[in-house]
């Protein structure tokens, strides 16, 4: 079984994807996936610096604020990035499919909907709060002025678009117990279900 798990920025998908990690299912993060082709691809570096600049490297490593500044607020700077590194990163992730054919599998990818990995998932599940609780818990994690922080939620496909895709969906805009609860209900029933 594969489990996709997708949210927005902040919204609370890795939480969702660490329980399921804690109950013994592997999981693929998008995320560390894109940072390997990010900080380990000679060509990918090239090709960043040839788009947006050598000042992206100008301390030996990707400056990922600065670049992030420059993207979320052009949309298609956003589109030339994304251009560059998806086919990367997909195939990247469906080779790592391929070798976890032992136990079960979550895929945590915040362009779940938007980049159509949902033909590699048997069920997708949304990791959902309200856009108050989104925005507040961006500016905390990344320390971002308010302007920033809704350039970068802006930047996305809206949730309500996401759920629509979903199987389920977790509620994040409470406590971490009630999350907890939620997601514990959720693996015991997947898992019931096709005998993980």
């Amino acid at each position: 079984m594969i489990v996709g798990i997708t949210g927005g920025i902040a919204t609370g998908k890795s939480t969702v994807s660490q329980l399921f990690r804690k109950a013994g299912w592997q999981v693929i993060d998008a995320d560390q996936v894109a940072h390997q082709v990010r900080d380990y691809n000679p060509q990918v570096r090239r090709a960043l610096i040839e788009r947006f600049g050598a000042q992206l490297f100008a301390t030996g490593k990707l400056d990922t604020k600065l670049l992030g500044s420059m993207v979320f607020d052009d949309h298609q700077a956003l589109a030339d990035l994304n251009a560059l590194l998806q086919p990367l990163i997909r195939q990247e992730i469906k080779r790592q499919v391929q070798a976890a054919v032992e136990r079960p599998l979550v895929l945590e990818i915040q362009l779940l909907v938007e980049q159509h990995y949902q033909s590699l998932c048997d069920v997708v599940v949304v990791a959902a709060t309200s856009k108050r609780r989104q925005l507040q818990r961006l500016v905390q994690r990344d320390h971002l002025n308010t302007h920033e922080a809704q350039s970068r939620i802006a930047a996305q496909l809206p949730l309500t678009a996401k759920i629509k895709q979903a199987d389920w969906v977790i509620d994040n805009n409470s406590t971490y117990r009630k999350t907890v609860l939620q997601t514990a209900w959720l693996i015991d029933y997947l898992s019931q279900k096709k005998g993980v």
